[in-house]
């Protein structure tokens, strides 16, 4: 039976062969772009979250240091020197605290200061976190989009009679 008899087009191999080639490509930026970049995406919100987490347990400490009245005892706490190796310190002065400001730039500040500080990096990171929210709401409908698509090509009949 010759391809003719049988209904076969020599053009429906390649389009079927092509239409396979397509899927594949998809699936390829489907898996390896899209969710990729979904993961990354997650990732970013989860370390700007974490930063969010630390500034507000630091304000909470302020908030507790400065709402209680001059205490005239001193303060033992520990701390970290690098790599999870602490040193036992004692705090006799709590009028200024020593704030990492970013970009290894220090400052000594007033606690009411390193509040307002902390106020303000954490909406500054809350809105970061609303933009790369919005980021991953793009990638999870593009992922979407792309899964429909393939469902759509891999459901259509091959068959050219």
């Amino acid at each position: 039976m010759t391809d003719a008899e049988a209904g076969i087009r020599p053009s429906n191999a390649r389009t079927e062969q092509s239409m396979k080639e397509k899927v594949t490509n998809y699936e390829y930026f489907l898996n390896e772009v899209l969710r990729s970049d979904l993961r990354k995406t997650l990732e970013r919100r989860a370390r700007v979250q974490q930063k969010i987490s630390e500034y507000t347990q630091q304000k909470t400490i302020l908030e507790k240091l400065t709402s209680t009245p001059e205490l005239s005892i001193d303060i033992r706490t520990k701390v970290d020197l690098g790599c999870d190796f602490y040193m036992d310190s004692i705090v006799s002065d709590l009028k200024t605290v020593v704030m990492n400001l970013g970009c290894s730039t220090w400052a000594e500040v007033t606690p009411e200061e390193a509040m307002k500080i902390c106020d303000n990096e954490i909406n500054h990171l809350n809105k970061s976190v609303e933009a790369i929210s919005k980021e991953e709401l793009k990638l999870k409908a593009h992922i979407n989009l792309v899964i429909n698509g393939l469902r759509e090509i891999q459901s259509l009949d091959y068959s050219y009679s």
